[in-house]
C-alpha cells in the first residue's frame, strides 16, 4: 500500500500544509508508506498539447524533461493520490493544474498507445477555502470527478476546512479529527484493515494488558517491579499504543507506563528495536523537550545502525 500526497499550494508552509500534518501523522501511525510532494518546490511546465505521450505505449511519454517525470512515476506507484490544495478562483492553483494537465500522458485515449498507466487508482481531495464549502469547492470537485470518470479512476471524495483566521483554523479539534476520519476512509479503500484493540491485546498477551502489567497509581514507573516477561512483550505495548491512537481507543495509562519506561531503558542500553519504538512513541505523543531530545538521539543511533523501521520513519519525518 502506498499513498501519494501532492501539495498544490504556492505556500509549502501555509494552511493546506498545516492540514496535511494530521494526514501524514495518521499514515505514519498506520505504518503505510507515502510520498509527500510540495509542488511549489518543483518545476512542472504546462502541457504543450503535442500529444506525443499518446503514442508511447507502456511509458509516460511526455517529451518535457522536468519534475513531472518523477511525479508521474510516483503516481504510477501509488494506490491512492491525495490532491491537497487551497481553492483559488474556484479551482486549484497553477502548479497543481499543470500536474493535472500533464497526467494526460498517463491516459492513452487519443493515439496509438492503448493501455492506461493509472486506471483503477483512487483519488481524494483535501482542500482549504475562503467561502463556504459548496460555493467554493464544487467547481474543482466536479472537474476531478469528470477526470476520474474519463480516466477510469475511483473518486473517493473530499474533506475541506474553511480558512477564516489562517492556520489556527486548521488546528482546531474539529479540523484535526476530520482529517483523521478522512485518512481512515482512504486507508480502508486501499485494503488497510483497522485493527481491533481487543484482538491485538489478545495476540500480545495471553491475559488482558491491564492484568499483565502492574498498576502504578501508588508508585512511580521507576519504582515499579516489572513482571518477568520477554522484551518483545514490552515492544508490543508501544505498538499497541500506536494502534490505540490510530483507532481512537483509550488504554489504561497506568498499566502501560511501566512498559514504556522499560523500552526506554532498553533503548538506553543499545537495543535498536527499542530505540526505534521509543523514539516514535515520544515524537508522536510528547511535547516535553527532554523526551524529544532523547527520542531524536535514539532514532539517529538506530538509523546509523541500519535499522529499517527507524530509517523509514526518519525519512518520513524529513519530508515534513
Amino acid at each position: 500500500m502506498r499513498i501519494l500526497i501532492l501539495l498544490g499550494s504556492p505556500n509549502p508552509a501555509g494552511c493546506t500544509a498545516e492540514l496535511c500534518k494530521p494526514l501524514r501523522k495518521e499514515l505514519n501511525t498506520a505504518g503505510v508508506e507515502f510520498d509527500y510532494i510540495a509542488l511549489a518546490r518543483k518545476s512542472v511546465e504546462p502541457c504543450l498539447g503535442c500529444s506525443t505521450c499518446q503514442n508511447a505505449e507502456g511509458a509516460y511519454g511526455c517529451p518535457q524533461q522536468d519534475d513531472m517525470q518523477d511525479i508521474a512515476e510516483k503516481i504510477i506507484a501509488a494506490d491512492c493520490v491525495v490532491l491537497a490544495c487551497p481553492i483559488y478562483t474556484w479551482y486549484c492553483p497553477t502548479a497543481m493544474k499543470s500536474v493535472l494537465d500533464r497526467t494526460y500522458g498517463l491516459s492513452k485515449n487519443y493515439g496509438t498507445a492503448k493501455n492506461s498507466l493509472w486506471a483503477g487508482k483512487k483519488i481524494a481531495l483535501l482542500m482549504t477555502h475562503g467561502y463556504d464549502h459548496d460555493y467554493a469547492c464544487t467547481p474543482f470537485e466536479t472537474g476531478i470527478e469528470c477526470l476520474c470518470k474519463h480516466a477510469g479512476l475511483e473518486y473517493l471524495g473530499s474533506y475541506s476546512v474553511r480558512d477564516v483566521h489562517g492556520k489556527s483554523d486548521m488546528k482546531t479539534p474539529e479540523a484535526v479529527e476530520g482529517v483523521k476520519a478522512f485518512t481512515k476512509m482512504i486507508l480502508r479503500s486501499i485494503g488497510w484493515e483497522e485493527p481491533s484493540l481487543p484482538e491485538i491485546a489478545e495476540d500480545v498477551f495471553p491475559e488482558a494488558v491491564t492484568s499483565a502489567l502492574p498498576k502504578t497509581s501508588e508508585t512511580t514507573a521507576e519504582e515499579t517491579d516489572l513482571p518477568d516477561l520477554p522484551d518483545e512483550v514490552y515492544y508490543s505495548v508501544l505498538e499497541l499504543l500506536s494502534y490505540a491512537q490510530a483507532t481512537g481507543f483509550k488504554l489504561d495509562g497506568e498499566s502501560t507506563v511501566p512498559a514504556v519506561k522499560h523500552v526506554c531503558r532498553l533503548a538506553d542500553h543499545g537495543d535498536n528495536d527499542a530505540r526505534f519504538l521509543a523514539a516514535r512513541y515520544y515524537i508522536t505523543n510528547s511535547d516535553d523537550d527532554r523526551d524529544l531530545q532523547r527520542a531524536v538521539t535514539w532514532l539517529e543511533l538506530a538509523v546509523q545502525a541500519g535499522h529499517k523501521g527507524a530509517l523509514n520513519y526518519y525519512r518520513s519525518l524529513q519530508s515534513e
